[in-house]
């Protein structure tokens, strides 16, 4: 098991502009059994002033769960959770995802297949979304 977490305030300063402060915080745990199972949650969040009207914030969260249903070559299935908030002087809104598909280890390089679904609060529909990625490190 791993836990983690940050935080961070300061102010920032544009050329010509007040300054504005702003706060950064973050917490992650993660799960992880053998190279069989692996659960993880996180979440940020950050508050900045706005220049003019008050506050704006951005928060949002993760889960993660994987579990590798095959050896060689490793395939795993992965389902993840995630959403986003904002709040501030452009409004608010807020959407969640939901994916989930195989992920292939090939050597040192990963392909992901999966089918996301996005869930926004606005007059926008719902959508769905097939994915295909690939990642690959040195």
């Amino acid at each position: 098991m791993r836990l983690g977490g940050s935080y961070s305030s300061g102010e920032q300063e544009f050329t010509g502009s007040p300054s504005q402060e702003y706060r950064l915080a973050g917490g992650d745990i993660t799960v992880r059994y053998q190279d069989l199972f692996r659960a993880q949650y996180e979440y940020a969040m950050r508050e900045e002033e706005a220049s003019t009207s008050g506050e704006g914030k951005v928060d949002g969260q993760t889960v993660e769960v994987e579990g590798r249903i095959w050896k060689k070559p490793r395939i795993s299935l992965v389902c993840r959770y995630d959403t986003i908030e904002h709040s501030g002087s452009f409004g608010e809104s807020f959407t969640e995802r939901w994916s989930w598909g195989p992920a292939i280890t090939l050597g040192s390089s990963v392909l992901i297949l999966n089918h996301e679904h996005w869930m926004f609060d606005t007059s926008l529909n719902n959508e769905d979304v097939i994915g295909f990625r690939w990642a690959a490190w040195f």
